[in-house]
């Protein structure tokens, strides 16, 4: 299936993270889907974010963003913005900056 909704940018911001038992599953998905995931995709540079939780673990969850280059990471608005607010304390996570290599397309 060809990837058609999404740009194919040059750079992948890749969060994977785990929150702990004690945080409330739905508070952390509020905060998420209505605020920081929207705040840091209106970035400059950024150009759209999806989020995803594992399939097994509902508490295991994973963030791609596209960024159009690296100089994103370093705007006043995405370092005022990125963290974890009210469940910096409870979430376990790792940043990872990917760069394109290739890219393989079926006809749909």
């Amino acid at each position: 299936m060809a990837m058609t909704f999404l740009s194919r940018p040059n750079l992948l911001l890749v969060v994977q993270g785990t929150f702990d038992d004690a945080v409330d599953r739905s508070d952390f998905d509020r905060w998420y889907d209505e605020k920081h995931l929207p705040q840091i995709s209106a970035c400059p540079g950024f150009e759209w974010g999806l989020r995803y939780y594992a399939v097994e673990h509902e508490r295991r969850f994973l963030t791609i963003y596209g960024l159009a280059d690296a100089d994103a990471l370093r705007t006043p608005e995405f370092t005022s913005r990125r963290g974890f607010d009210q469940f910096t304390a409870a979430v376990d996570f790792r940043t990872t900056l990917y760069r394109a290599h290739s890219i393989s397309e079926t006809s749909a």
